[in-house]
């Protein structure tokens, strides 16, 4: 066995340093130095990180017994989604309680929610100012958060959207602050501090809607996601809020920063949006080209730039070993860039998609197996109709053909938002 490529010492320290802080431009500049697999050596211990394909396979379909997750994502994490959620769960936990999920995002209800994703999108494209610029951000957010509240509680607090994005906005923010500024700690004040206050306050919003729906008659029963939780029988009030505020949490968030990254791709390419446009237009309900749309703006730019686990069992990785009590971490932005899969690989280009003859596992920004994103169903189906809706009713022109940096550690946003001039489609 080699040792994995990457910084010791000194030039180690600042390299950990930058990946909590920058974590996109950090992985790729280390990329570029040690190759699409490095590891960061900290003594006894090391931040791996893996881009190359075949050892992302490796990772992703190999024995997840030898992973914990719990100890690196509860720091980030646990002030957000609680100690109970799926995304900080291992083991058994893990798997009962997503196996008590799963089933609410089953293909017949997601079928039946394009209608309302597509609502909400004409609403808010009927509110754009037209010939003048806007950041389609924040409207992209507010959008897609009422999509995912409407999906996962119904009609009936649909309209409290907004109320339940401001009740949970200090924690979301404190996510994506740089990791140096999330130290843990008990006192009542502070961002941290703002962030537990902000989860209180939506714990009480849901707490008071599940009181209401077990209080009412089993005929009154809908089809969105927090009836089938409270349904599936098996959580505990506390695993069953840590349930609902993770999907919020990866519903919005992570879809509105791909939806971001999609908008500045497509609109910045003629061909791409009048071919977007003539495939609304034909009423194509598959969408294959919208799909193929999605597909190349996530493979350049994925909403996470890395995915973390703590090694509970020492393993081979390819040429080299991974030592337990190591952090590794596979990197769909590395895969999603790498020349040897996509020639030219910053160029945007939908039509590599179109034949699906791909490259397995260089393209991985929902994961795979057993922990992957549960949600992925939903977030490509707004993905998609984001698309084809815009096309379809508006032409779009962003203030740079350049592609601007990101912001953000947990999520990466596109720094400056997502700065377009709007006009009536010609």
């Amino acid at each position: 066995m080699i040792e994995i490529p990457g910084p010791h010492g000194r030039a180690a320290v600042r390299a950990a340093r930058a990946m909590l802080n920058r974590p996109a431009d950090t992985i790729e500049e280390l990329a570029a130095s040690y190759g699409r697999t490095f590891a960061i050596h900290l003594g006894p211990t090391s931040i791996v990180v893996v881009g190359d394909r075949e050892l992302v396979k490796v990772v992703l379909t190999g024995p997840q017994e030898q992973f914990r997750w719990g100890p690196v994502f509860k720091l980030p994490l646990g002030v957000f989604v609680g100690p109970t959620s799926m995304l900080v769960s291992d083991g058994d936990d893990h798997a009962r309680r997503r196996a008590l999920v799963q089933p609410a995002f089953a293909l017949r209800r997601l079928q039946s929610w394009r209608t309302l994703i597509v609502d909400q999108l004409d609403e808010m494209i009927d509110e754009l100012p037209m010939n003048e610029q806007v950041d389609l951000a924040p409207r992209l957010q507010t959008t897609i958060r009422r999509i995912v509240v409407r999906v996962l509680f119904g009609a009936d607090l649909a309209a409290g959207a907004d109320d339940i994005g401001e009740r949970l906005a200090p924690a979301a923010e404190y996510l994506n602050r740089p990791m140096g500024k999330q130290i843990p700690h008990p006192f009542p004040w502070g961002a941290r501090e703002r962030a537990r206050a902000s989860r209180r306050s939506f714990d009480a919003r849901l707490d008071a809607e599940i009181a209401r729906r077990r209080a009412a008659s089993p005929s009154d029963a809908s089809d969105d996601v927090l009836d089938a939780l409270l349904a599936a029988d098996g959580l505990t009030e506390r695993e069953l809020r840590d349930q609902v505020v993770s999907l919020i949490g990866a519903g919005f968030d992570t879809t509105t920063a791909s939806a971001s990254w999609l908008v500045l791709r497509a609109a910045a390419d003629p061909e791409v949006w009048t071919q977007l446009r003539e495939e609304a237009d034909g009423n194509e309900r598959t969408g294959r080209y919208a799909e193929a749309v999605v597909h190349e703006s996530l493979r350049i730019h994925p909403a996470g730039a890395y995915a973390p686990r703590l090694v509970a069992k020492s393993f081979a990785l390819g040429p080299y070993r991974v030592r337990r009590g190591s952090a590794i971490a596979w990197s769909p932005l590395l895969t999603g860039r790498d020349p040897a899969s996509w020639p030219d690989p910053m160029r945007f280009d939908p039509s590599r998609h179109l034949d699906g003859d791909e490259p397995e596992y260089a393209w991985v920004p929902f994961g795979a197996g057993s922990r992957s994103c549960l949600g992925f169903g939903l977030a490509r189906l707004n993905l998609t109709l984001v698309a084809s809706r815009l096309a379809q009713r508006v032409d779009l022109s962003p203030a740079s053909r350049e592609i601007p940096g990101v912001v953000g550690t947990v999520t990466g946003h596109p720094v400056g938002g997502v700065p377009v001039t709007v006009t009536a489609r010609r």
